[in-house]
């Protein structure tokens, strides 16, 4: 449930299963796209091994989190869109 991802402990293994089962993804589908093995992914999310920062990026990019949610550093999965805000605020 994509809605209870503010919940997640701040580990990144943790929260790359989160957001990984919350799209329903296999570790086998995920490694595909990351150009990993499954094991890879398992290793991550067992906090085995760390997650390179080219793999932090693309998780980031294939499920539109931000990278701070994914390391931890905050509880705001989502980046916010500053256009977006800047052209709301425009309309005011």
């Amino acid at each position: 449930n994509i809605a209870s991802l503010s919940k997640i402990p701040p580990r990144p293994g943790a929260r790359l299963r989160a957001i990984r089962s919350a799209h329903k993804d296999s570790q086998r589908a995920l490694g595909e796209v990351m150009g990993v093995a499954q094991n890879t992914i398992a290793a991550w999310e067992a906090g085995r091994t760390e997650m390179p920062t080219s793999a932090v990026l693309k998780a980031c990019e294939k499920y539109k989190i931000s990278s701070d949610w994914l390391l931890g550093l905050s509880n705001t999965f989502k980046e916010e869109n500053k256009n977006e805000k800047h052209n709301n605020q425009s309309q005011d």
